[in-house]
């Protein structure tokens, strides 16, 4: 989880600290507020994407993978990009490449905009949900299972029960054609 966010001087934010909850975070607000440019500064601070301001910093509970980084991992670990005549990108004050963090950051992030509605389909949000779930808990292949097994039969009871009602409704119209 991003527990802290600090961004310092890039287009119209000055500076910017926000603390973040556990959850689903949604940017909202009129167009031209600043919703992308923060979203993108985000992005920049976990190396998934790029910006021009001179620090972009995101404080995370990620446990990293310390012999693969070759890096210590904290209970919060720092990501930085930091700008200045070109872009660096730090984990816990150790330089890396821009493309191993973004590597590991996209192991925890998942960014929706609204420019691609793809992601807000039914299907796709709650593929992305299970996906969350299930990187919480080892058990929800197993309830998802469950879950899917019952509603196929719960589709074939009333396939079946749709069937018997149009054959009632049928013999219903016979048996009156013949009381006639």
């Amino acid at each position: 989880m991003i527990e802290r966010f600090y961004l310092k001087d890039f287009l119209s934010f000055k500076e910017v600290e926000l603390e973040l909850n556990n959850g689903l975070i949604v940017f909202s607000g009129p167009s031209g507020s600043g919703k992308s440019i923060l979203m993108n500064a985000i992005l920049s601070s976990l190396g998934v994407s790029s910006c021009e301001a001179s620090l972009c910093e995101s404080s995370v509970s990620w446990q990293l993978d310390s012999e693969a980084m070759g890096i210590e991992n904290d209970d919060i670990n720092i990501f930085k990009h930091i700008k200045k005549e070109k872009s660096r990108y730090f984990i816990n004050n150790h330089s890396v490449s821009k493309k191993s963090m973004g590597l590991l950051g996209s192991k925890y992030i998942r960014h929706l905009s609204l420019k691609d509605f793809s992601d807000f389909e039914n299907e796709n949000l709650l593929g992305i949900l299970d996906e969350r779930i299930q990187n919480k808990s080892i058990d929800i292949n197993k309830v998802r299972h469950e879950y899917k097994d019952a509603y196929n039969s719960y589709i074939q009871s009333n396939k079946e029960l749709q069937k018997n009602r149009a054959r009632r409704k049928k013999n219903s119209r016979i048996k009156r054609i013949c009381e006639l």
